[in-house]
């Protein structure tokens, strides 16, 4: 957020220095991990009018992010019916059976759907507070990915379906509820052209001895430079899984790259990514990101021909698709 925030004010400053006009506009963005906040304000309009986007993101590499996977996040709640485990387990309709149900039969669902699918789960409660009370209550959260939204939309229903099958078989009730959801990322060839230029244009970091000891004790690998300088080659892709950018690639051509500013090989959400968010190693990624994106924005002011090029390709690779946000109206 802050290196997009410098990006933003390098352009203010050169469009006022060359007395040039347009409009910069700097999105605070809520919640993008999980929360999927981007999809909301993309639903209520947020991005409408503009002419392109751009965006990066934090890691351990350099390079071009071209492609993220749909994400739908569901909240399962079951709800049975307490008893005494021992004296009337007649009585007992287990909610934590039904989880443990779900889940083996999404199990073996996992055979039967695509191979670039993915299905997680996680318990948001303890399914119980002693083994001899039947637990009435118990909750899953699932996150249902793919290469695309209208893949997870059904990966939706078919989970749906077991989760209604697992309250059928414990004698319990299911009811489930979207939390949100993300689009798959739009990548535009004549977009990620730009942003490699830019990648390359922008001024390096410079690293000291300092900074390459202090990486070092993170590093994945110690027989491997602890900071890496490169840029990956244009016909690869940083992979972040998912992100709510996929929803704002949907509305205009976006260009979203990712930034080391972290040590080589350092897994995203690990503690070793916190402690090194103050490190000068961090900054200085932080600030190349803002400077490539700068590089970027400069060149589309510059060339009005660039700018239709990246449009007629953005409608080309988007075809006669359309954008349908998988958030109902009802989430807030």
């Amino acid at each position: 957020g802050t290196g997009t925030m410098e990006a933003a004010c390098l352009i203010k400053n050169w469009l006022e220095e060359k007395s040039l006009s347009g409009t910069v506009i700097y999105y605070g963005c809520p919640a993008e991990e999980g929360g999927a906040g981007k999809a909301f304000l993309t639903r209520s309009g947020c991005f409408d009018g503009l002419d392109f986007a751009l965006a990066w993101h934090p890691g351990s590499k350099t390079g071009l992010i071209k492609e993220a996977l749909a994400n739908i996040r569901v909240i399962f709640d079951f709800t049975g019916k307490s008893a005494h485990a021992a004296a009337h387990p007649e009585l007992g309709r287990s909610a934590l059976d039904a989880c443990e149900l779900m889940n083996v039969g999404v199990n073996y669902l996992r055979e039967h759907v695509k191979s670039d699918a993915r299905m997680h789960y996680a318990y948001l409660n303890d399914g119980g507070d002693a083994p001899n009370i039947v637990p009435a209550s118990a909750t899953l959260l699932y996150a249902l990915r793919a290469p695309e939204s209208a893949y997870v939309a059904e990966l939706y229903e078919r989970v749906g379906d077991v989760a209604k099958g697992a309250a059928l078989m414990t004698g319990t009730k299911v009811s489930y509820r979207t939390v949100s959801a993300y689009a798959d990322l739009l990548s535009v060839p004549a977009m990620e052209k730009l942003m490699m230029e830019a990648m390359q244009k922008a001024e390096k970091p410079e690293y000291t001895e300092e900074d390459y000891a202090y990486a070092a004790q993170f590093a994945a690998d110690e027989n491997s430079p602890s900071i890496d300088t490169n840029i990956l080659p244009a016909d690869q892709t940083i992979n972040l899984g998912s992100t709510d950018v996929g929803d704002v690639s949907w509305q205009i051509p976006t260009g979203l790259i990712g930034v080391a500013t972290e040590a080589t090989g350092c897994a995203l959400h690990t503690w070793q990514i916190v402690a090194q968010g103050k490190s000068p190693l961090a900054h200085k990624g932080m600030h190349y990101a803002a400077r490539i994106l700068f590089a970027a924005a400069k060149k589309l002011y510059e060339s009005p021909e660039l700018c239709e090029q990246i449009q007629e390709n953005y409608r080309a690779v988007k075809g006669k698709r359309n954008y349908h946000s998988m958030l109902p109206d009802s989430v807030k």
